[in-house]
């Protein structure tokens, strides 16, 4: 008995170890690339097209960041990215927070087709329709400009934030709402005051997947928004890539600026995401 019991303590021993050993693999594999671009924009030319490769710069130096200002309008394409993914991003929120809510509460029919049918249409990829999308941009005098792209991004995010939000105000007790109603409080009252401070965290999930997806969104930017000064990060960058040349110290340098927009966003809402979900339902 005692022998089955060490042999089933090793086993799980072992299998733990491995456990642990292939997601520090995973995080090894994830991490490392990012590492190397971040080594990248602080080498000089010399020593990113050297043979073989150095890891560690000899000589870091932060001129790629520097330079990438006055190499293309960068800091109109962040501005631009930022405005965008922004205004898009709250769009999305008071549109598909008003729609989830009527799903949730309203017990209308069709709700189910309706659910199914955004999920549906996140399916289809953004080139298959990019020609009706065109025709309509254009005729509404939207194209190469930054509302046209406001109104695309939102279109396409409503469907899956409403589906997102819809689950989570269903996770509400009614009986809050209910509450509510009883002290006086009209529908759009008991969104506003029970249902959206109790959403916070969803509020804050989605809210990030919207930035995020008109954050990187490269192909619609690319097509509606030609012109330098209404161009997105994204469509930016493909300017430092050269048909002779490529300054990849630039490149990674640019890519990493690239990166610190969400990462701030993600900072500022962490509290909101990993509070709970009546964290202040039951205070007095």
């Amino acid at each position: 008995m005692t022998s089955l019991m060490n042999i089933n303590i090793f086993k799980k021993n072992v299998f733990g170890s491995l456990k642990h050993i292939v997601l520090i693999l995973f995080v090894i594999i994830a991490v490392i690339p990012i590492i190397w671009i971040i080594l990248t924009s602080l080498k000089n030319t010399a020593e990113v097209v050297v043979w073989p490769p150095i890891f560690f710069p000899k000589h870091p130096s932060f001129a790629a960041y520097l330079k990438i200002w006055d190499y293309a309008p960068f800091g109109t394409f962040l501005k631009n990215s930022v405005i965008v993914s922004l205004v898009a991003g709250i769009f999305t929120i008071i549109c598909s927070s008003m729609a989830a809510y009527g799903l949730a509460r309203l017990n209308l029919r069709g709700t189910k087709f309706i659910l199914s049918a955004f999920l549906i249409s996140q399916m289809f990829p953004g080139a298959s329709i990019i020609i009706p999308v065109a025709q309509m941009v254009v005729k509404m005098g939207l194209y190469n400009t930054l509302t046209g792209l406001i109104l695309i991004y939102t279109a396409f995010l409503i469907p899956f934030s409403t589906w997102m939000l819809y689950g989570y105000f269903r996770t509400i007790p009614k009986e809050l709402e209910e509450a509510a109603f009883i002290d006086g409080c009209s529908r759009r009252q008991s969104l506003i005051k029970v249902i959206l401070p109790l959403s916070i965290p969803g509020l804050g999930a989605t809210f990030i997947f919207c930035f995020l997806g008109a954050w990187n969104e490269y192909l619609f930017a690319l097509v509606f928004a030609n012109d330098y000064t209404v161009r997105t990060l994204p469509v930016g960058l493909g300017t430092l890539i050269g048909q002779f040349n490529t300054s990849w110290e630039r490149l990674s340098a640019a890519a990493i600026i690239f990166s610190i927009p969400p990462l701030i966003l993600f900072l500022l809402l962490e509290r909101s995401l990993v509070s709970g979900l009546t964290a202040g339902a039951m205070k007095e």
